[in-house]
């Protein structure tokens, strides 16, 4: 009779120990790490010749590498990176090898970074700029000159014109005169409802709609030696070569534009400064301030007294310091030929 042996209790774990210890030495010392095959993530980012750290931003899957102000071309930079083991790098479906070829920065630039065991892909926007704001604001990163007049009074000197009275949605005209005038004299206590009652009505048509020359005439009446640049029959380009030039003398100027004119915003971010923040296609007075030439393009800034009460994250009103595409505000010149321009004061 064939006989069978039945290990005891004690023969079973005598016998699983070996198999154990078996199973925990099969496996490769080198073997990674359960889960990272599947990452996807830039380890380390650079530009070739710099030494601008990068700030990666895993959770958020973002880039962002700040150079010099006295780099004024990002359109052929050499990234330097690194990705999880076994990843992959790929732009519109082009591999990336690090320090292999030239790239245009000016814009955002999205890479795809695959795992080592394809089971994961992430979407990266990377930012290379040489300034602070540009890109985050949405003018785009390589900045080339600079203008900003904004005065000296120590709360700035921008007003909205809602809450102005009962002719608060026609005071664009009379809050960009009282802005003018506090930036001329930051001890002004002139308000947009102060200047719109002084000139309650037009000198031009008897209506509630100011002109330039109401702005001109309120200006100079306070001691602001205000002038006309007449840009009749004159192209967009004369108008945005002239405006810089009286920017860069330290002047403000005063135009009124069809806002149909002007972009409206439609990115997702809502702390963008450039284009409109609003519908309309109304008459409307814009101040302007300062400009920006950003990959070659005007933007100016400007004080938009449409306010609506909006406010960034950082608490300043979107209708301070907003971007504009100077081409876009030119367009004043088929609107109100005169534009205003406003010096400091003597």
């Amino acid at each position: 009779m064939k006989t069978t042996f039945m290990p005891s209790g004690k023969n079973v774990c005598l016998l699983l120990i070996p198999l154990l210890a078996f199973l925990a030495t099969s496996c490769s010392d080198d073997e990674s790490p359960v889960g990272e095959n599947s990452k996807a993530d830039f380890t380390s980012y650079s530009i070739s010749g710099f030494d601008a750290k990068a700030q990666i931003d895993a959770e958020n899957s973002t880039v962002y590498v700040q150079l010099p102000y006295s780099v004024t071309d990002l359109s052929s930079l050499r990234p330097e990176i690194t990705v999880s083991d076994g990843a992959t790098v790929s732009i519109n479906y082009e591999p990336q090898v690090s320090g292999a070829s030239e790239m245009d920065f000016s814009n955002l630039v999205l890479y795809t970074v695959t795992s080592a065991d394809k089971s994961t892909s992430r979407r990266w926007r990377v930012t290379v700029t040489n300034n602070s704001h540009t890109s985050r604001y949405g003018m785009g990163n390589c900045l080339t000159a600079e203008v900003s007049n904004d005065g000296s009074s120590p709360d700035g000197f921008y007003m909205q014109q809602q809450h102005t009275g009962a002719n608060s949605d026609d005071n664009c005209g009379p809050a960009c005169s009282a802005m003018a005038l506090k930036w001329a004299y930051p001890d002004s206590r002139y308000s947009v409802e102060d200047a719109r009652n002084e000139t309650p009505y037009s000198e031009i048509d008897g209506g509630i709609w100011w002109y330039p020359r109401d702005v001109y005439n309120f200006l100079n009446n306070h001691g602001v030696q205000a002038y006309y640049w007449d840009f009749w029959d004159s192209t967009f380009d004369y108008y945005v070569k002239t405006i810089r030039e009286r920017l860069d003398e330290g002047n403000l100027a005063i135009s009124c534009l069809k806002m149909s004119n002007i972009s409206q915003q439609t990115a997702a971010s809502k702390e963008y400064r450039t284009h409109k923040y609003y519908p309309g296609s109304n008459g409307h007075f814009l101040l302007i301030k300062g400009y920006r030439v950003v990959n070659g393009v005007t933007w100016f800034e400007v004080h938009d007294p449409w306010g609506l009460d909006l406010k960034y994250s950082d608490g300043t009103p979107y209708g301070s310091n907003r971007y504009y595409l100077a081409n876009e505000v030119a367009t004043s010149i088929n609107h109100n030929s005169w534009t205003v321009i406003v010096p400091p004061a003597l």
